[in-house]
This record gives C-alpha cells, structure tokens and sequence, in this order.
C-alpha cells in the first residue's frame, strides 16, 4: 500500500483511494475565540485542575514524586481541625466584606461623577482603567514600598508634616497590615466596579422618549394598564392587558349586559374569555374619541411633540424661577413637561381655583405620592403640565396670573 497525492493507494485497488486527510469547517466564530480557549485551558484550567488534584496528595515542590500518592481528603480533615486555617479564613472574609462593599460603594460614586462630565469623558474612563492593567505581583511590590517602615511614602509624608516622629509598622502590625491590605485591593478593584457600573448607566435610555417605549413581546408582562386621557384621550377610561393564562383564573367583579352565558336564579355561567370582564354597556363613545387620539399621536413624530412640550417647559421654567417666593420641585433634564412649585404663603388649592376663574387649569394637591410630599414636607403642590395645543402665550397668560393672584393673596 503506497501514499498517492490524493490518499493511500492499495495494490490491485488503484482506483479505489483511501482519504486520510479531512477537510473540517469549524465555524467563524469558534475559530475566532479558539486562541483565547486554549490560552484560557492551558493557563486557568488546567492549573485550577492539577491544584485540585495535588490537594488530595502530600505533594512538595522540593520533592516532585510526592505528586503521585494519594492521601485521600487527609488534607481537608487537617485543615478543618486547625485554629490556624480558621483564624485565616475568619481575615479573608472580614477583608472580602470591607473591601466589596467600600469598592461598591467609591466604584459607584466615581461612575456616577465621570458620568456628568461632558469633556474628556473618555480620557478619564482610560485612567480608570489604568490599575486595572497592573499585575498582582507589581501591586504588591508597590504597596510594599509604599507602607515600608523605613522609606516608604506615608511614613516619610506623615513624619514630613509632623503627624508622627516614629516609623508606623503598616505591614508589621496586625491590624495596620489589614488596613494596608484592603488599601491595595480598594485601589486596585474599584476601577472594575466603576467600570461595570458607568456601563450600565450608559445603557439606560437618556432620552425620555425612548424610555417610555414599551414593547410587551419583549417585556413579556402578565399585566399592563394604562389610561387614556394621558395620551389626550377622554378622562374616565382606561386599557388593561392581561395574558391569555389569568382569564380563566379571575372571576368577574360585576355583573350585566353581554358579559354573562347563562342566567338562572341558584347560579350563573360567565362568557368567555375577556367578555366576561366586560359587564354593562361599554364606553362606546370614549372609546372612539381614544382611538382618534392614538392614531393622531402615531401620525405625529413623537419627537416633535417632546420637543414642543419641553420648550414651552424650559420657558416656564426660567419665568417661574425669576419668583422669589416660589419654589420648584425636581430639577432633574430628563424629567417631562411638567413643573411642580408652591408659592411661599398661597395654599396651593386657593392657587388653583383663583386660576380656574382665569380660565387656567392646573392640577394641585398630593398627585397620588403622598409619601414624596411627606419627604418635602409639604402637602401638596401646584403642577403644571404641557402639551402639543399649548403655546408660548399661554405661558406668558398663565405667568402674568401668578404675578397677579400673588399680589392679592400676599
């Protein structure tokens, strides 16, 4: 049997080859990531394997052989009845708890601070990075010099500035080498925390718009509800959206109209499906005029009404905040075209009907947040909001009212 070109060639068989070489098309993007999975097997898994085997035998490093004879869990039975391993056990965990939670905690607060700049953002998210890229091994070098007794930086800049004359034995002292110790870990795992945190800030929508969009495919809810005269739809009525699963689960809550199959004196039979949620004559009329207005806002770009609303917002605002005696809750760019204030000394119900005799609506109370209004200390406000029928003119009406009913009440 002799090697051709194309395979093995066998006597008496030459037309007949045998192919040795076989063609394997891996995908693209397995071939892609192969190189970081054999690096990944050869420099974490099998280390992480061979130590798990090594804890079942007495192996030294100085004497190899040792490898080879196994002990069983002898190891773990040592360890377990030892005051040394629990001592050390009990210090990895009290570092572990101090040093993730003050990680958490400064990796929070510096995302949220590079988050709000608008210059450079970019330069400082690389500087976080920057203790991220150093090795252990170089960080403990480091923080030894740093903390050494002799020349390392505290002490030379403590004993500088006069806070101590003697050398402080940061690395020495049981409890100063613990400090010392979650010192370099804070410095060197913050930037990860940071990093993690700022991403998830940069995926929340920023845009108002774009958070308010839902998809129920996607958020997949069991139930969702909304009202209509939020989307300028008529006051009254309301959509509930229930899956399929809940309906036969509920049992209606009133009875009338189509809503029932059946009717005898000792018992009932109830429709099907979400007819039998619907008890009474339906709101024929509201629910006509609601969908004119949805389909109005789908023939409108929303955007071109978000920003009709917010301009007018950001005009009333710089009016109000000229008011000295007013003061405006929540201040926050991202928040909708709605203002709440008080005006110090005016009950915001006398504010709002003195503004209903000049044709102005606006709404005053607790708004169903009594709690927010218990934080503020106050029982309620006036609230202002816009929409795509308002105009400038009418906030310079609405203003000039204020000023007006102001001076009388005050």
């Amino acid at each position: 049997m002799n090697w051709g070109r194309s395979g093995w060639i066998v006597p008496g068989f030459e037309n007949i080859k045998i192919a040795t070489m076989f063609k394997i098309k891996l995908p693209t993007w397995f071939v892609l990531i192969l190189p970081a999975i054999l690096i990944l097997v050869a420099v974490v898994l099998i280390p992480l394997l061979l130590s798990l085997y090594s804890s079942f035998t007495p192996y030294r490093l100085t004497r190899p052989d040792t490898l080879y004879k196994w002990i069983g869990t002898y190891n773990y039975e040592k360890a377990a009845k030892s005051w040394v391993f629990w001592s050390a056990f009990g210090r990895t965990v009290l570092l572990l708890t101090i040093a993730l939670n003050l990680e958490m905690l400064l990796g929070l607060g510096l995302a949220l601070l590079v988050s709000r700049v608008t210059r450079g953002q970019r330069a400082l998210r690389t500087v976080m990075m920057f203790p991220m890229m150093f090795s252990p091994i170089l960080v403990g070098f480091q923080f030894k010099f740093i903390f050494n007794d002799n020349v390392g930086l505290v002490n030379n800049a403590l004993q500088s500035l006069g806070v101590t004359t003697a050398a402080i034995p940061w690395l020495v002292d049981q409890k100063l080498a613990m400090f010392s110790i979650i010192f370099a870990e804070v410095w060197t795992s913050t930037s990860v925390f940071a990093i993690l945190i700022l991403a998830g800030l940069f995926a929340i929508p920023k845009d108002p718009l774009e958070a308010a969009k839902v998809d129920l495919k996607d958020l997949d809810p069991d139930f969702y509800v909304f009202s209509a005269h939020k989307m300028y739809g008529p006051s009254g009525l309301g959509v509930l959206y229930m899956k399929d699963k809940w309906i036969d689960e509920f049992t209606p809550y009133q009875g009338g109209g189509q809503m029932i199959h059946d009717v005898d004196i000792d018992k009932s039979t109830y429709a099907n499906g979400y007819e039998k949620f619907e008890a009474g004559t339906p709101p024929i009329a509201p629910v006509i005029g609601f969908s004119s207005s949805l389909n109005f806002m789908n023939e409108v770009d929303p955007n071109v009404i978000y920003d009709h609303e917010m301009k007018l917002h950001d005009y009333a605002y710089e009016k109000l905040s000229k008011f000295n005696n007013i003061k405006i809750y929540g201040s926050n760019k991202n928040k909708g075209a709605i203002i709440s204030f008080n005006i110090e000394g005016v009950h915001n119900s006398d504010l709002g009907a003195m503004l209903d005799k000049k044709n102005i609506a606006i709404r005053t109370g607790h708004h169903c947040c009594q709690p927010l209004m218990k934080h503020f200390n106050v029982t309620g406000t006036s609230r202002i909001s816009f929409g795509v029928y308002n105009t400038k003119d009418d906030v310079d009406y609405l203003v000039d009212s204020i000023h007006e009913i102001t001076k009388i009440l005050l």
